[in-house]
């Protein structure tokens, strides 16, 4: 409601959040180099962009289409945000306030922010003017206001059916190794290097740095130069260890989600300020010689950071195409509701289509939702079966079922009375009792093509003059019947893949085939990018996002 307030209803302005919220990550990673004793502005010249990039790597953007996704970010920033609190000169009471507040918030936000109970605990200046009672007061009023947020948070609460149990047995320790190895590795996944390996490479290094940290902040007691980055790291491993709990059952594969780079992004945010801080603390005072390998070793580290990070940016583009193409996809497909409302494409945007279906409407009514929906006759025509002349705008040359619920539709549209191609294409099959049922619907963005020149030369010279008459309000779609095969020779083939069994539902996207002269019977099955997506936010819905299992 605050969003809506400041900025309307357009969720273009929420997109900003994300973005805004990892700047100010940014900035408070740059204050926690500035207060690491020793540190020089030339050093913090250097490291500091390298952290930013982490921040900001490929694999981040699409999270930074989506503007919820500041929620997964704000515990590790409100996290760090405490860090710089107890490094500060503030009183005990102040800390303490000031690191609850930031928990609760947290805690609230998503689930994992309950680990800052833990990690934020509020700690003494170096010369503390708190006596040592008042402190214990402070202590125990965060130790009491800790377990009391997280029972809040349960009122209510009910497991969502379709979630695994938590994996708690010993039979599953290996899965969920496997599982947490690979959510590490996700943020740095490209097609050079496996995605195992490097979950496994960078746990050894973090595991290694840590160990030094401790055993260096134990010997010589200043731990407070290696405190941030072993809560960064802390926050991260019990993010991945309790997301593995609670997800291993769906298969390790669900660790690729990218939603859950939110949070791994704190790993290596970790794994860097940790060699940082054992470099001011150890090695920039050593003798020249180890200094000076200390430094190739860093810029060594520093080389491989950057080389994966520039990897991941092909991938990541393409994930963003993909991303915006599903966009569009689904806002046509809620422009089309009302005459398609049993387009299982429905579900993605909202997964009870019902409540979908009512609340557009009446958003739509108040003026809120401000979309050109499809209604009037338009809408009562594509309802109905396409007649005899329907060849004039194009036709079904194939529709091919590959035997996993999955069918290919191969065919043309045009609109020969602007001699244009059809801005919409409906696609639908007829039912039992003869009812054309309307299943999808896709667009130029989606595939749709002009007819071969023989097709398009006879539909103009049946429809005349080809322009007098036409609606110039909105260009009539072309409705098109799918049938099991119409035997044609595609000039500018389409394929078409739907997500489910002709049983009275059907997805239908659209993708450009590159070879127009492949027979039918020699193509390859070729996996969509958002068929895994699909059968899994089927599965995993946005309740998930209120789960303590992420």
């Amino acid at each position: 409601l605050l969003l809506a307030a400041l900025g309307g209803w357009a969720p273009r302005h929420e997109l900003r959040l994300p973005s805004a919220g990892v700047c100010g990550l940014a900035l408070l990673l740059r204050h926690l180099l500035r207060q690491t004793p020793g540190a020089t502005p030339l050093a913090v010249a250097v490291t500091w962009p390298l952290l930013t990039l982490l921040c900001f790597a490929p694999v981040q953007a699409p999270n930074f289409l989506w503007g919820i996704q500041l929620e997964p970010f704000f515990p590790g920033i409100a996290l760090l945000a405490a860090a710089a609190v107890n490094l500060s000169a503030l009183s005990f009471r102040a800390k303490t306030l000031a690191n609850l507040a930031l928990a609760l918030v947290a805690t609230y936000t998503f689930a994992n922010g309950m680990l800052l109970w833990l990690l934020a605990w509020p700690l003494p200046s170096p010369n503390e003017k708190t006596s040592l009672g008042g402190r214990r007061l402070w202590s125990a009023v965060f130790a009491g206001a800790g377990p009391l947020a997280a029972a809040g948070y349960f009122v209510g609460y009910q497991r969502p059916g379709y979630h695994p149990s938590l994996a708690f047995h010993f039979g599953q320790l290996g899965e969920l190794a496997h599982y947490f190895v690979l959510w590490i590795g996700r943020y740095f996944a490209s097609d050079f290097v496996p995605l195992f390996a490097l979950g496994v490479g960078a746990l050894a290094i973090f595991l290694a740095l840590a160990a030094f940290a401790l055993w260096e902040g134990k010997r010589t007691g200043n731990w407070r130069t290696f405190y941030p980055w072993l809560c960064a790291g802390a926050y991260a491993c019990g993010s991945g260890a309790i997301t593995a709990l609670g997800r291993v059952g769906f298969g390790v594969e669900q660790a690729l989600e990218v939603r859950y780079t939110a949070f791994t992004l704190f790993f290596y945010l970790s794994v860097v300020g940790l060699a940082w801080a054992i470099y001011q603390a150890r090695f920039r005072i050593a003798r020249p010689a180890v200094r000076a390998s200390a430094l190739t070793n860093a810029v060594w580290f520093a080389a491989i950071l950057l080389l994966l990070w520039s990897l991941t940016f092909a991938p990541s583009l393409a994930a963003v195409t993909a991303e915006k193409q599903s966009r569009r996809h689904l806002l046509r497909a809620l422009e089309w509701i009302e005459p398609i409302p049993h387009n299982p494409d429905l579900a993605l945007i909202f997964p009870d289509v019902a409540v979908l279906r009512d609340r557009a409407r009446r958003l739509a009514a108040h003026g809120i939702l401000r979309m050109p929906f499809v209604r009037g006759t338009l809408a009562a025509q594509v309802q109905q079966a396409p007649d005899s002349a329907a060849s004039m705008h194009g036709e079904i040359q194939s529709c091919v079922s590959d035997g996993r619920d999955h069918f290919q539709v191969r065919g043309w549209a045009w609109l020969p009375e602007k001699a244009h191609r059809a801005d919409c294409v409906v696609v639908g099959w007829l039912d039992l009792s003869g009812h054309f049922q309307p299943a999808n619907v896709f667009g130029p963005g989606g595939g749709v093509g002009g007819p071969p020149q023989e097709a398009r030369r006879t539909a103009e010279e049946r429809s005349g003059d080809g322009g007098e008459g036409a609606d110039r309000q909105r260009d009539p779609r072309a409705v098109v019947e799918a049938r099991e095969h119409v035997a044609a020779d595609p000039v500018r083939p389409h394929r078409v893949r739907p997500g489910r069994p002709l049983q009275g539902r059907a997805d239908v996207d659209c993708e450009r085939v590159d070879r127009p002269d492949e027979a039918p019977e020699d193509r390859q099955e070729h996996q969509h990018p958002d068929d895994e997506r699909r059968d899994e936010q089927r599965r995993v819905v946005r309740q998930e996002d209120e789960s303590p299992a992420d």
